[in-house]
This record gives C-alpha cells, sequence and structure tokens, in this order.
C-alpha cells in the first residue's frame, strides 16, 4: 500500500514538473482557455506513461491516448465527437507549422487551435516521458528532465519578463521529486525521517533561490533570446512613400472622397490616427515597425490616468494598408476574422489590413484614449526616441531652447511649442516636403521666401523641436472627425490632417496639434525674433516642482548601486538565517521522532535501540566506531561497566534464542540516559548535530558494499 502512494506521489509531482512550463502560456494567450486542452493532453499522456501491459498494448495505448489529446484542440472539425478527414488534416498541419504561427502572431493571442497544439503537444511528451521514466527507472533525477526541456521551451514563445515564481515552483517539485524516489529506493531503514529532514530544506531551498534572484538578478528575462528575430514579420509594409506626404494630396483633391465610417462611445475625439512614425533622417518621417497578426487582444493597459473609448468602423474608400484607431489600443474585433487578418504592432499601436482592397471591411476596437488634463503638468516623460540627426540646424536648436525657456514642466514646454507654432500661417500651396532645410525656412525665414506651410510641417517641426529640448515626440498621420450624424463621423479626405504625440511616463503618447487651418494670414519673410514667433505670453499650465525619474544603480535600474547591494545582502542574509533555522528545526525532529520510535521497542529490541541511541551520542561527540566493531569492542575502548553491561546485552539480543524481558531493555536505557548531555548550551548543539544522521547513511552504505562484495546481493 505504502508502494502504490509513492507511486502515486511521483506520477503527482511528475506532473508539478510540468505545470510550471503550461503556466509560462499564460502571458502568451490573451485567457486562460487554452488550460483545458492542455489539462487533457496531461492527464492522458500520464495516464499513457502508468500503463504497462506489455510494449504493443503500451504504444497502442500512447497513440490513441496522443490521438484523444489533439483531437480535443480541434474538436471543432469532428463529427459526434469522432475525428473526421478534415480533423486529420488540421491535426497535421498543426503540428508542423503550430510553432510558426505563435512567432508570427501579436501577444496577447487569442487561444485558437493552430496556437493551442504546440503546448499541447510539448505538454503531452514532457508528462509522458517524465511519468514513464518514473515508473519505468530509478533514476532520481533522470523524471526531471522532461519538465525542464518543456519550461525552456515555454520561454522561447512567452515574453521577455522573469518569472521566479515559476522557476522556484519548477525547482521546488524537481527536488520534491528526487528527495521521494531517494527514500523509495534507499534499502536503509524507512521510517521517514529522510523525508521529514528534507521537505522542510526543499522549501527554504526554494524560497531562498528565489529571494535570491530576485534581489540580485542575474538576468532580467528582457533581453532573452528571442526567436522571432530570427523569423521575418508575417506583415512587411512598402515604405516608399511616408504616410506624411499622402496629406496634402488628399487635402487638394476637387471633391471630398468617401473613406470610412466611425462610430465613437465614450470620451469626445477629435482626431482619428492611422499612422505613426518615429524614425527622422533629416529629410522624411518614416517608420519601419513590424506588424504581427492580431487577436481580440492587442496590449495590456499601461495608461491607468487614460479614458476607454469604443468605436466601430466600416471602411469604404480607405487606401490601405493603415486603418484608424485611438491612442493605445487594447482590444479588436473582426466579424470577417477568417476572411481578413488584420496586424498590429504593440509599441507603435498602429493597426494595418495587409489586403489590396480594404473595402467593406469592418471591425469594432477599444482604446485608452488620450486625454489633456492638468494631471498632465505633474508628468515625466516617457520612453521614446529623441534622435535627430547630426546635421540639425543650430538655430533650430536654439529656438527650441527660447521658445520653451520660460515653462519649467514637461506639459509646458510642449504647450508652448504648440502655441507658438500654431500661431504661424496656414498655407496649404506652400512647398511640401519637411527636411530639414524646408523646417528651418518655416522657423527662421530665408530672403525671399514665404514661411508659410501646413499640417506636414507642422507637426514634423514640432516633433524635431520636442526632441531638440529632449522631449520624446514622433508625427502622426490621420484625420479630424467633426459634424457626426447620429453619433457617427463621415470622414473624407479633406479631413486628411497630421500633428504631433509626446509620450509621457504613466500617459502614453499624447496628441499635440500645431496647426491652425484658420489661420491664413500672411507675415513677412525674414528671421523673427523667437518672441513674435511665440505671440503673446500665456499663462503655463499649473506648475510643480521639477522632478527627476530615479535612476537606481549604474544599469538605470530601480534597486542598483548601493541600496540595491544593501537590499541583496539583506535578502541573503535573512534568507541563510531562515534555511539554517529551518534546517536545525527539521533536524530536530528527524532525531525525535526516531528517538520516540525506539522507546516504544522493549525485550530484546528496546536493547537494540538504546544501543543505537548511545552510538548517536558517540557521534555527537565526533566519535564513531568501525562497522566491524562488535559492542563489547566498543565497550572495551570506554572502560566504562554500564556500557559493558549494555554491550553484553545487545549480544544476548541478537544472537540468544530466548526473548529478553522489559527489566533489560530498561537497565539499557538507563545506561544511555547518563550519556545524554544536560540542558546546557552543548546539550542544545547536540540537539541539531545532524551528525547522527550521516552516520547512519554511512553505515548502511559500508554495510551494502561489504554485502555486494561477498556477492550476497
Amino acid at each position: 500500500m505504502r508502494a502504490r502512494v509513492a507511486a502515486a506521489a511521483e506520477v503527482v509531482l511528475c506532473l508539478g514538473t510540468v505545470a510550471p512550463g503550461v503556466l509560462l502560456y499564460l502571458d502568451f494567450f490573451a485567457t486562460a482557455a487554452y488550460l483545458a486542452p492542455v489539462a487533457v493532453a496531461a492527464s492522458t499522456a500520464a495516464l499513457a506513461g502508468v500503463w504497462r501491459y506489455g510494449p504493443w498494448r503500451t504504444v497502442g495505448f500512447a497513440v490513441t491516448a496522443f490521438a484523444v489529446a489533439v483531437t480535443w484542440v480541434y474538436r471543432d472539425t469532428t463529427s459526434y465527437g469522432l475525428p473526421t478527414g478534415d480533423t486529420a488534416k488540421a491535426v497535421v498541419g498543426g503540428v508542423a507549422s503550430g510553432w510558426t504561427s505563435m512567432l508570427s502572431v501579436g501577444l496577447p493571442a487569442d487561444s485558437e487551435p493552430d496556437l493551442v497544439i504546440t503546448p499541447v503537444l510539448c505538454t503531452w511528451c514532457a508528462v509522458y516521458a517524465a511519468v514513464a521514466i518514473a515508473t519505468r527507472t530509478r533514476q532520481a533525477l533522470a523524471p526531471a528532465v522532461p519538465g525542464l526541456i518543456a519550461f525552456v521551451v515555454a520561454l522561447l514563445f512567452s515574453k521577455g519578463e522573469p518569472h521566479l515564481l515559476l522557476a522556484a515552483g519548477f525547482v521546488l517539485a524537481s527536488l520534491a521529486l528526487v528527495l521521494l524516489r531517494s527514500d523509495r529506493f534507499d534499502t536503509a531503514e524507512r521510517s521517514g525521517g529522510g523525508l521529514a529532514f528534507g521537505v522542510p530544506v526543499i522549501v527554504c531551498v526554494a524560497t531562498l533561490g528565489a529571494a535570491v534572484a530576485w534581489a540580485v538578478p542575474v538576468a532580467t528575462g528582457e533581453d532573452r533570446f528571442d526567436p522571432r528575430t530570427l523569423r521575418p514579420p508575417p506583415v512587411t509594409l512598402s515604405t516608399d512613400l511616408t504616410p506624411l506626404a499622402r496629406v496634402k494630396a488628399q487635402l487638394r483633391e476637387p471633391a471630398p472622397r468617401p473613406l470610412f465610417d466611425i462610430e465613437v462611445d465614450g470620451a469626445e475625439q477629435s482626431l482619428v490616427r492611422t499612422s505613426a512614425l518615429d524614425d527622422y533622417d533629416g529629410v522624411t518621417w518614416s517608420s519601419d515597425d513590424p506588424y504581427l497578426f492580431a487577436g481580440t487582444r492587442l496590449s495590456a493597459n499601461t495608461a491607468p490616468a487614460a479614458v476607454t473609448v469604443s468605436a466601430r468602423v466600416r471602411v469604404e474608400g480607405l487606401p490601405g494598408p493603415f486603418l484608424p484607431t485611438f491612442g493605445r489600443p487594447v482590444s479588436l474585433d473582426v466579424p470577417d476574422r477568417g476572411e481578413r487578418r488584420l496586424a498590429f504592432n504593440s509599441r507603435s499601436g498602429v493597426l494595418v489590413c495587409p489586403e489590396p482592397s480594404l473595402r467593406g471591411l469592418t471591425y469594432s476596437f477599444s482604446a485608452d484614449a488620450d486625454v489633456r488634463d492638468d494631471s498632465l503638468a505633474q508628468s515625466l516623460p516617457g520612453p521614446g526616441s529623441t534622435d535627430l540627426p547630426d546635421d540639425l540646424p543650430t538655430e533650430l536648436r536654439q529656438l527650441a531652447k527660447d521658445l520653451t525657456r520660460d515653462a519649467t514642466t514637461l506639459y509646458g514646454k510642449v504647450t508652448a511649442l504648440e502655441r507658438s507654432l500654431r500661431r504661424l500661417p496656414y498655407d496649404l500651396a506652400a512647398a511640401p516636403g519637411h527636411s530639414l532645410a524646408r523646417l528651418k525656412t518655416m522657423l527662421v525665414g530665408e530672403p525671399g521666401t514665404s514661411p508659410g506651410a501646413y499640417a506636414e510641417q507642422h507637426a514634423a517641426a514640432f516633433a524635431v523641436l520636442a526632441r531638440a529640448i529632449g522631449v520624446p515626440s514622433r508625427v502622426a498621420v490621420g484625420y479630424r472627425l467633426h459634424d457626426p450624424t447620429s453619433g457617427t463621423y463621415h470622414v473624407t479626405s479633406h479631413d486628411a490632417h497630421a500633428w504631433a504625440e509626446v509620450m509621457f511616463a504613466d500617459r502614453g503618447w499624447v496628441a499635440f496639434d500645431p496647426t491652425d487651418p484658420t489661420r491664413t494670414e500672411s507675415t513677412p519673410p525674414g528671421n523673427p525674433d523667437p518672441a513674435v514667433i511665440a505671440g503673446p505670453a500665456q499663462p503655463n499650465p499649473p506648475t510643480v516642482d521639477p522632478r527627476t525619474t530615479p535612476t537606481g544603480g549604474e544599469n538605470g535600474r530601480p534597486g542598483g548601486g548601493w541600496q540595491g547591494l544593501i537590499r541583496a545582502t539583506a535578502v541573503v542574509t535573512i534568507g541563510a538565517v531562515a534555511l539554517a533555522v529551518s534546517a536545525a528545526v527539521g533536524i530536530a525532529c528527524v532525531k525525535a521522532v526516531r528517538s520516540r520510535r525506539r522507546r516504544a521497542a522493549g525485550g530484546a529490541a528496546g536493547v537494540i535501540a538504546a544501543w543505537r541511541e548511545i552510538l548517536d551520542r558517540f557521534a555527537e561527540r565526533g566519535s564513531w566506531p568501525p562497522i566491524t566493531s562488535t559492542p563489547q569492542e566498543v565497550a572495551a575502548q570506554l572502560d566504562d561497566e554500564g556500557l559493558a553491561a549494555v554491550a553484553a546485552l545487545v549480544t544476548v539480543a541478537i544472537y540468544a534464542p530466548h526473548e529478553l524481558d522489559e527489566s533489560a531493555a530498561a537497565r539499557a536505557w538507563a545506561v544511555e540516559a547518563k550519556y545524554r548531555r544536560p540542558s546546557t548550551p552543548r546539550g542544545v548543539i547536540a540537539l541539531v548535530d545532524p551528525r547522527p544522521l550521516l552516520a547512519d547513511r554511512r553505515e548502511t552504505r559500508q554495510r551494502q558494499a561489504a554485502l555486494r562484495a561477498l556477492g550476497t546481493v
């Protein structure tokens, strides 16, 4: 019965070594729906691994169990629960290309069969291998290897984030499995002492390892190898013409051309973005972001102060591939997903459709839209590019400093730039382009030229000036929203527009429109004073004390430097003390349980138990007689009459044909009591001394080696 319980516990621990790898996919999938088919795969694999009724029947049962697991994944292709030809085709295609699908989809992904099949396959193989090894071999560590492989495979598909708890869970399950198998197959006395000592040690080791990894991360996981970098993105866009250059062409069309209808629920929006450009080479604003196929979940909410907006879009004449969105899209619903597959870039928040024609496309999305309010006055710059060409004219850099000289906050600086640029004249007939030379002409003027410009140059100028003072910014291209009809905006080509966006740490990208199409008056050419461009002084937003972002250590992460070293030292010290205390308590408990069991014996067994307790007292003093010494030889070395009497009783207990009475055991225990240390510091140390436990195991190994040498085992 005990063997069956131990075998069942090993199967459970085998599942425990694979479970952390399964849970890693929570970062990959948008929901936990994938866990159901994975649980079916793990259950069938465990049953197949335990099955041992001949090689052919075992293989047949394993194949059947695998078929059940993969059929469950593609159960939509079955007929009355039975697999069909479509099921077979789907399984073959999923097994062959499921892993490539996982590398070409945006995260978090939907629990689609072609994406779930790879975790199911890895889980089934890992569980089957672990259980089969555990039930067919005596190797202590081997059953944990399949779980380790499954964990590494899952790391390749998951996000580049640390998973300390899951790693600690794998270590804990693996060590528990090794301990159980070592105790089960140990031919020594199976009193459970090994488990009682090992379990707290395992818990402490796993806890200490996780704490040390958290305090002193050798690798955070952010720079972990990503196999997606070896695979070209599934959606590539032509960069021959920047979307910014199409703004003027649309605005100059003779008649407005219907592009799309958008119905908005939530906060009122005045701009809808189609593309975002964050690379500037001095001539053109562009973007080379890769796009992955989108599921229903696009990105996590990283801007808690933003406002959630929902929208429904119906495309008419919008040229592809860029699609209208707000802020940072969070979720997406495409009714005809099977016919048209949309793609998304989570960094820029841009949604695209690689189809040649978008007419008739309908989709709904929700997004974290930016809202400009007074709380932005306390915001700091977020992560974003501030790169500019090396040949940036010094006049532009100085102009950016002059225009923002009186502002004390990030929001104050960017609103000052916005106000200044909105006071420049709007002229759709101005020369196209947004190169540095064109921007310099617009902002500081050249003899014989007009500073007139339109949205393309205004947005580009704002982004360049913002980056010149270290503010992360980009150019956004899209359309204006105005005059809704029954809550629906009808967007045409004459609504084309461009603006700039600034990255705030706690809000994400926030739009700033530096163009005023109603300001058509001209200004004389030349090099105006910055104060003239800035116009009358206007109050800045509420000012706050300048703040700096905590940098931490040399690597810029919080917790670095001396503070990180002190914290790491404290954690390691506390963990070491906890480990030592746990080990001491475990040793004392094991010794107490063993002593209690020995004292419960009577007669000859009680005499032998008392003798072994006496030997434990010798081990606590650093003395352990050789295994070849008889009890009389041990007593003779110490010249103790009481010990000699116990040695004689032990000899009688082992070899005499008659049973000793209870008084013999009592006399032996009385002698043992003399060798116990009193309640002194040395006595307390003796309680947690592990040498008696180690001596027992050493004696067992020596006895087994001697028996093997004699050929009796």
